[in-house]
């Protein structure tokens, strides 16, 4: 399969790399459509990782994912990939990778991992060993060992599962890492080969179930969009057209800020006057103490403030699901005063 005439009609491609202190790592990136495509090699934008170009090294093992039209239909594909080198002009960074095995097309359901812990039964080389699983897919496991699994072997796999299911399957090493901090624990990953199309059905009913009851658990927005991604290979915007929540949010906090406004008038307006200037001369009369029914109107109007800003911030507090959603700063300054000129007044009522 030609690499070139696949990859053409993608814009984009999705890299999956085991990092040794991070775990495993799935970027989102742009593919280089001016880049030679040279012995089974492209180019991509380095992503992007905690603000800045995540450190891809040379012989990085990396696993690609995406989508390719074929005859006007849209399928998903992967193929196992190491990278070569990075190119980097002026502040401008790609990584040059080149694919090292088949590709073949996936349904990016059965991709999905599930983190999931389980006790697995691994057979190498004739010798047993009980093992502890960190996620699975309908294509794979990941799991740990205290022996070090040489790439491209092969090993039979047992997993136990609730309801009396258990998986019985040949499986192939893709890569065995060393965990970081530790002399006697890898980090392994296999694919499974010759999963009978039974087995196959019950483990990807089990994943599909377990899906189904996180995206029912999930409270985190954004949480749930990726899920939903990773299981249906497409992202559902849920905030489409108008926003009414927000429009209300905003309105409060509009609402807020001119009852602030009122609020400091009249507070200025209840306060003892003095006398300057002429008004002296003339020996004006001046109100000393402070104006107790204006003073009273102030109190209810912070109250009211008070209320207001309450349900705008509870409001606020439901939209906070994202990375880019934030509290209403403004929201929060109406509710702080409003609440000191409340204990101001009471404190002047009492004394």
């Amino acid at each position: 399969m030609n690499l070139e005439e696949i990859l053409k009609s993608s814009k984009s491609i999705e890299i999956s790399v085991y990092d040794n202190t991070l775990g495993e790592l799935n970027f989102h990136t742009l593919i280089d459509i001016g880049f030679q495509y040279v012995n089974n090699s492209f180019s991509v934008i380095a992503p992007i990782y905690q603000g800045r170009n995540y450190n891809f090294h040379n012989s990085d093992l990396v696993t690609i994912y995406f989508v390719s039209m074929i005859k006007n239909i849209k399928k998903v594909f992967s193929f196992r990939a190491k990278v070569l080198h990075r190119i980097k002009e002026d502040n401008f960074i790609e990584i040059v990778i080149q694919k090292i095995s088949e590709v073949e097309q996936i349904q990016r359901r059965n991709a999905f991992r599930l983190p999931i812990t389980k006790n697995v039964i691994v057979t190498v080389d004739d010798n047993e060993y009980e093992v502890l699983s960190k996620d699975i897919s309908a294509s794979g496991l990941r799991f740990i060992i205290n022996k070090k699994l040489k790439a491209g072997s092969k090993l039979d796999v047992k997993i136990n599962f609730e309801d009396e299911i258990q998986i019985i399957t040949e499986g192939n090493v893709i890569e065995s890492y060393l965990q970081k901090d530790s002399a006697m624990k890898y980090d392994t990953k296999i694919e499974f080969a010759g999963l009978k199309n039974s087995e196959k059905d019950k483990l990807m009913n089990y994943i599909f179930s377990k899906q189904i009851q996180m995206l029912k658990k999930t409270t985190n927005s954004d949480a749930a969009d990726n899920i939903y991604h990773m299981i249906y290979g497409d992202h559902k915007e849920k905030r489409n057209g108008p926003d009414t929540m927000l429009d209300i949010i905003h309105g409060i906090k509009y609402g807020a800020m001119a009852l602030l406004f009122l609020i400091i008038v009249f507070f200025i307006k209840a306060m003892p006057e003095t006398s300057y200037g002429i008004g002296r001369f003339f020996r004006h009369a001046y109100r000393v103490q402070w104006d107790s029914a204006i003073l009273n109107l102030t109190f209810t109007i912070s109250i009211i403030q008070f209320a207001i800003t309450s349900i705008g911030l509870y409001l606020n507090s439901k939209r906070v699901k994202r990375k880019t959603d934030k509290y209403s700063i403004s929201l929060i300054i109406n509710f702080i005063i409003s609440i000191l000129i409340i204990i101001t007044i009471l404190f002047m009522q009492i004394s």
